[in-house]
């Protein structure tokens, strides 16, 4: 995994990674213009999975882009080993005004990806091929789900007909399954059929408890002329999820009946339980906030932490809107490393064309980065502002969402046994003693277990002991602890007190310490035969026969 394009001080310089199984990572900030009408690739994550075949896998990737002219018009394609996963041909005209900030896209989804290689790509394209595309602020990640976490993804589109209220079209909702609070990632594709109606709108919520956590009043960015653009839609949410109730969150779509219907396609929603992760700090808002300044200032989340050499998620997540049709509010995600403001990872900007305040044309959208930190005090921040510093030109933010979240330090981390326990003990020669190993990995991968009769492991593919060993569990990467084998002792070869280590492998490959123990087989009772049992009780007998009674 290579890091691109990142800016000193806040990150190392780039370098070739050891790639991670649970997680990798690749952001680019350096912009790159598209003229061509064919697709051109922008960032690409390559990342290579060994043992987590089978289990599901979120990608997370979001780019901003901005048209240098109305007659540029942007395209955006995210590709999953070359399988197109979402696409966006906007031919829109509503980004004109706010070069050179943008617009970003941003997709959720998860794959269940085979062992092996695999990468992620971020594609553009200028579909008039007149002017150009300005691409920048780029991040994709991939990160192995746990169990806990509740994913739900729906790619066939359905549209909202007649009907005029907000529905789940095609179940597009989650229950979660574990307790806590959770991490809630959202993107869809979404269109409208018509301009100029806010009646079209897309929310996400939990319609359990109906707490609306991202609402988009958009119908402005249809257009009359171009009706059946797909446009992106995306969001962060936090939620506490209960032990009692059963909960489910959703995304709902509204239209303005038949022939100004909402539809919706390719849509994803992940819950991530934020106890899967070693740390975590969030700020959250759902008030409206005005800004009116014309540079990016006011902080409108906010966190501040000192952060160790770890590898962090920035998440960020508004809905944003202005006052007037001509002046476009914005928002960026701003990192302070030690009181100096490091870098902007991007900065969204979007009209409200009809310029009504008392019910403003929200455009909601989030951005992701994944990247490795150094040591030192940290302010991570959403901050906004307009193009006019005029009260009644305001820009407006509501309902927004900040959360920076540990996945894990810089490199392998090598697991670890925590303990190890044998039984029975003592054991008789010829019978199983089993070791049970307690484990931890920081790095949340699956290890292979050794009991040896030395204090020495060899790593690799297949771990061994170069002293002998007592059992193993080898042949696949066990993921819950502990991991177990057992070994038959041998009469009278074992006899007495018997030394061990236990081991624990991944596959980077990197083995943990040993932790010693020991057991003790004995010598096993001697059966006693039936004859000699009859013959004891014969002379029983006859010394009764010899008692004489007085």
């Amino acid at each position: 995994m290579v890091l691109i394009g990142i800016l000193l001080p806040l990150f190392p310089a780039p370098v070739e990674a050891v790639v991670r199984l649970n997680s990798d990572h690749v952001i680019k900030t350096t912009s790159t213009g598209f003229t061509s009408t064919t697709y051109t690739n922008y960032s690409t994550l390559n990342l290579t999975i060994s043992n987590i075949a089978g289990q599901k896998t979120m990608v997370y990737a979001s780019v901003s882009v901005s048209p240098s002219s109305t007659s540029a018009k942007p395209k955006v394609r995210f590709q999953v080993d070359g399988v197109t996963v979402s696409e966006y041909d906007t031919g829109f005209t509503f980004l004109d005004a706010l070069t050179p900030t943008g617009q970003t896209y941003t997709l959720v989804s998860y794959q269940d990806l085979a062992a092996g290689s695999h990468s992620i790509t971020i594609d553009i394209a200028n579909s008039t091929g007149l002017g150009s595309i300005t691409a920048l602020n780029s991040s994709i990640i991939a990160m192995q789900l746990s169990d806990n976490s509740f994913k739900n993804t729906i790619t066939s589109e359905t549209c909202t007909g007649a009907n005029t209220d907000y529905q789940k079209l095609n179940g597009m909702d989650v229950s979660p399954i574990a307790t806590g609070t959770h991490l809630f990632l959202w993107s869809a594709e979404v269109k409208h059929e018509d301009e100029g109606d806010t009646n079209n709108s897309v929310r996400f919520r939990n319609t359990t408890n109906n707490v609306t956590y991202t609402e988009t009043l958009s119908g402005d960015l249809a257009t009359t002329t171009n009706n059946n653009v797909y446009y992106s839609m995306s969001g962060v949410a936090l939620d506490d999820v209960t032990v009692d109730v059963t909960e489910n969150y959703g995304i709902e779509v509204r239209g303005n009946g038949t022939s100004d219907e909402t539809c919706i396609r390719n849509s994803t929603i992940v819950a991530i339980p934020l106890s899967d992760f070693p740390a975590s700090w969030t700020d959250t808002q759902s008030t409206n906030t005005f800004h009116r300044t014309t540079t990016f200032s006011d902080s409108l989340l906010s966190i501040t932490q000192t952060l160790t050499a770890d590898t962090y998620l920035f998440f960020a997540g508004v809905e944003i809107s202005n006052e007037t049709s001509i002046v476009p509010g914005g928002w960026r995600l701003n990192v302070n490393v030690a009181g100096v403001d490091a870098h902007n990872f991007v900065a969204n900007q979007t009209e409200d064309r009809d310029g009504d305040l008392a019910s403003p044309e929200f455009f909601g959208n989030s951005f992701l980065v994944a990247t490795t930190t150094r040591a030192a005090s940290y302010i991570v921040r959403v901050q906004g502002r307009s193009q006019n510093t005029s009260s009644l030109q305001e820009g407006m933010i509501r309902r927004g969402t900040l959360a920076v979240i540990k996945i894990k330090g810089p490199g392998n981390a090598d697991p670890v046994v925590d303990s190890v326990e044998d039984s029975p003990d003592n054991v008789n020669a010829g019978a199983n003693v089993q070791f049970d190993t307690y484990w931890t990995d920081e790095d949340q991968e699956g290890v292979k277990m050794l009991i040896c009769k030395t204090n020495a492991i060899t790593a690799g593919a297949s771990p061994s002991c170069p002293g002998g060993n007592w059992c193993t569990n080898v042949d696949d990467y066990e993921t819950g602890s502990p991991v177990s084998c057992q070994y038959t002792t041998v009469n009278p070869t074992d006899i007495g007190t018997k030394n061990y280590w236990a081991f624990v492998c991944d596959d980077e490959p990197a083995c943990s310490t040993g932790v010693a123990g020991s057991f003790v087989v004995v010598t096993p009772p001697t059966p006693i035969s039936i004859l000699k049992l009859f013959g004891q009780a014969k002379a029983f007998l006859q010394g009764l026969s010899k008692i004489k009674l007085f």
